[in-house]
């Protein structure tokens, strides 16, 4: 089976069995209508927690889920619609037959205050950008300052498209903390969960300082 070539997720820690959609999770959604809600159109709260992000390739069938793969190297999509005949392949949205595969996004997050987690997930483009830059910041934050969450507002942002400006989900980091600690002061105060990151110095960003100004050279030059 030929692999596909994608970024590795942001495994948190029991978000790594057989669905995208967590185990104990309720499923979050977003649409640009409704906004965020979870499957029963409740608001989500916000804001919430990352915890992790995770990719996997789904095939739907009579709008129920037949496979799901989620075990890395993932496989190639194209390769698996190519595999299936296109008789088979099902009337989407556009009156036109849609490929049975694709690939799916998700994001797990994290309700500061009841400890609900949420599992939301997609294959739209908009859920695509969305969970990518969430993953791309907690790459590199991580690389920088080890294993530290962000705090993310739900919210969305323009996107365009073929048919014009669109609306997308989006996750705007308010801040980063790390494993552990208390929350402080009222709900409303809920950003204060776990231990603050402090902002690295440019010694500590970069892992280095000027040397100390050595009096032997200084006089190079005269």
């Amino acid at each position: 089976m030929v692999k596909s070539n994608v970024p590795a997720p942001v495994i948190g820690p029991g978000f790594n069995g057989p669905s995208l959609l967590a185990e104990n999770t309720i499923l979050g959604k977003w649409d640009s209508d409704a906004g965020w809600h979870d499957r029963d159109g409740l608001p989500m709260p916000s804001p919430v927690i990352a915890l992790g992000t995770r990719r996997g390739v789904r095939r739907w069938k009579d709008h129920e889920l037949i496979d799901e793969i989620v075990d890395l190297p993932l496989p190639d999509v194209a390769a698996l619609n190519a595999a299936i005949p296109k008789s088979e392949w099902e009337i989407g949205l556009s009156g036109e037959p849609t490929p049975p595969y694709s690939m799916w996004f998700a994001g797990y997050l994290l309700d500061p205050i009841t400890g609900t987690v949420f599992s939301y997930l997609n294959n739209t483009t908009g859920c695509e950008i969305a969970i990518g830059r969430l993953e791309s910041s907690m790459t590199w934050m991580r690389a920088m300052r080890g294993p530290v969450f962000p705090v993310c507002k739900l919210g969305d942002a323009p996107m365009k498209t073929r048919f014009g400006m669109k609306r997308r989900p989006n996750f705007v980091i308010v801040d980063w903390r790390g494993a552990g600690g208390t929350m402080i002061g009222s709900p409303e105060t809920v950003p204060q969960i776990g231990v603050k990151v402090e902002e690295p110095s440019t010694k500590g960003a970069i892992n280095d300082e000027m040397p100390p100004w050595d009096d032997d050279i200084s006089d190079v030059g005269r």
